[in-house]
């Protein structure tokens, strides 16, 4: 990673979790690596971050409607 990335990581951590993009927050670290190792072009990086916060928030609600549901264990 160059030293530009370093710096901007924890900016970008933190905009992402003031914004509520829990899933961005979560994986940004990796996925700023994954970019700059397969150079990326910048919007097939924001394609993946934001596919990233989709997947983040279809697994919350499922989570979340699985507990509403109350379903028996072991059924």
């Amino acid at each position: 990673m160059n030293p530009q990335s370093n710096t901007l990581i924890p900016e970008l951590t933190r905009l992402s979790h003031e914004l509520r993009l829990f899933g961005i927050h979560s994986g940004i670290e990796r996925r700023s690596k994954e970019a700059l190792a397969e150079s990326h072009h910048p919007l097939e990086y924001l394609r993946l971050v934001l596919e990233d916060e989709r997947l983040f928030r279809q697994e919350r609600t499922a989570k979340s409607l699985a507990t509403r549901a109350r379903f028996r264990s072991g059924a």
